[in-house]
């Protein structure tokens, strides 16, 4: 181990652990506005024998495509919020990639 850097290197396991729960996130968000929507017609339509065959299908069409924009809108908050939490704001400027961390938090 050599301790040139004047900051703090992240070990490899932490890259790896970064990019598998990046990854297992990636794989739940895209499948939570199916799912969200499902839950949701199945609460509208608790008593569905009452409900007719067109309510039994448009509903569930309806909440699934309502809950692709609310899950965009949830993912691009989480995005940049945790952009600026994990990285901070931009700052304009050169930044050297062997004197500051700054660089190596942008990868």
């Amino acid at each position: 181990r050599r301790r040139e850097a004047s900051y703090t290197v992240l070990p490899e396991w932490c890259h790896i652990a970064w990019s598998t729960g990046s990854i297992c996130w990636a794989c739940i968000v895209t499948k939570l506005p199916l799912v969200a929507g499902l839950m949701l017609a199945r609460f509208y339509l608790d008593d569905w024998h009452a409900h007719s065959v067109a309510d039994a299908l448009l509903v569930p069409c309806a909440f699934i495509i309502l809950m692709y924009p609310a899950a965009l809108c949830m993912v691009l908050c989480m995005d940049i919020g945790s952009k600026w939490i994990l990285i901070g704001r931009r700052r304009p400027g050169s930044h050297a990639w062997d004197t500051s961390s700054y660089c190596q938090r942008w990868q």
